[in-house]
């Protein structure tokens, strides 16, 4: 285990990168997660349209966090996992 100090300066030179897969199948909704997570938080925005795709990106990108849109056509959010 490196010291705090050391840590620090490594993401500081380095500038760690998190990953977020934003599920909406609205455009309005995925331009303002989009800008918003980008502009000010330094994420990296993955978009998924539909359920079947947050599936694939989700396995593929291997996201931090998920944003998900609970009342998307064809997603029951209370039987599914992510």
């Amino acid at each position: 285990m490196l010291p705090a100090y050391i840590e620090m300066f490594i993401r500081m030179v380095t500038k760690i990168t998190e990953q977020i897969l934003c599920v909406a199948d609205k455009p309005h909704i995925q331009q303002i997660v989009t800008v918003c997570r980008q502009t000010f938080g330094g994420w990296k925005v993955y978009v998924a349209k539909t359920g079947a795709e947050r599936l694939v990106k989700a396995q593929e990108v291997k996201p931090n966090a998920i944003l998900l849109d609970v009342k998307m056509p064809k997603i029951r959010c209370d039987r599914q996992t992510v």
